[in-house]
């Protein structure tokens, strides 16, 4: 299951140059338990975004500089596609 929502963002182009790589690694490298106990810790999925899976919340998206330069847009797209496919 957790592999198919890091699927979802595969498909997208949300010019983030690391993250096509480093969600290419993690679907190799751990099985669904691994990914999904990693997503309660915080997955990062590129070199300043992580994700987040909250149960009866769905998943939330962060960058590290957002208490410098604010929420990334892009993090608010990730948030709204993991989010419509988990409702769905």
């Amino acid at each position: 299951m957790v592999k198919e929502y890091l699927q979802i963002l595969l498909e997208r182009d949300y010019r983030e140059p690391t993250m096509p790589k480093t969600i290419k690694t993690l679907l190799e490298t751990f099985d669904d338990d691994q990914l999904g106990y990693m997503l309660h810790t915080g997955l990062k999925i590129s070199d300043d975004i992580t994700l987040y899976y909250f149960e009866g919340q769905g998943f939330r998206c962060s960058n590290e500089n957002a208490h410098i330069i604010g929420h990334k847009p892009v993090c608010n797209v990730i948030e709204k596609t993991l989010n419509n496919k988990l409702n769905s």
